[in-house]
């Protein structure tokens, strides 16, 4: 929601204490103050609403459950001392295909990673694990 700003421009808020924070040292009368409050909490009705008609909470819950239940096994996984250079290369694997995925993998370290994953799966014969 959009609310005005001591910056002269309309400042986005997504919570109370946002238009208590953005409002402070700007003219605005206690009715008005009320009444951006007001706003924002219809907005969030129908934005709540609008979340339970499409499944889009549970959605996210189960994405977050499933992230956290993913940072757990991964944790697990580097915990281990690898038996072998397929084991390094697995670890490898892991961290290009969470890192890649947050990131350009162009940029550093990213290329000389995979360029070593690259090279220890040549020497041990194996395929790209993440694929």
């Amino acid at each position: 929601m959009l609310i005005p700003s001591s910056t002269q421009s309309p400042v986005w808020v997504t919570s109370h204490s946002d238009i208590d924070a953005e409002l402070d040292g700007v003219h605005v009368t206690e009715e008005e103050r009320q009444q951006l409050h007001s706003d924002l909490a219809t907005q969030q009705a129908r934005w709540d609403a609008a979340s339970e008609t499409t499944g889009f909470d549970a959605a996210d819950g189960n994405g977050e459950q499933a992230w956290r239940k993913s940072e757990e096994l991964a944790s697990a996984l580097f915990a281990l001392r690898a038996q072998n250079i397929l084991g390094v290369i697995i670890k490898l694997s892991l961290i290009l295909w969470t890192g890649e995925a947050e990131v350009s993998p162009d940029e550093h370290p990213w290329r000389q990673i995979r360029s070593a994953y690259d090279d220890l799966r040549s020497l041990a014969g194996v395929g790209d694990l993440t694929a």
